[in-house]
């Protein structure tokens, strides 16, 4: 799972941890911070944060965006 966020978020903030408690042992969960790195946004057509890319071998199953 790649999860898109920002630090200035408390949405992102949250769904960060609620991620990370629940799938711990379960699954990777990938962050990647949209300022930095745009090409990822970019390449997955996010169209705003936060955001949750779900991957299952290799491809993407689902987008989930917080707010």
């Amino acid at each position: 799972m790649l999860a898109t966020s920002e630090e200035w978020c408390s949405v992102c903030r949250v769904m960060e941890g609620t991620l990370i408690n629940e799938l711990k042992g379960k699954a990777v969960v990938l962050k990647a911070n949209d300022e930095t790195s745009q090409s990822i946004s970019t390449k997955f057509g996010l169209r705003s944060i936060p955001a949750d890319v779900v991957f299952h071998k290799g491809e993407v199953v689902e987008v989930m965006y917080g707010g």
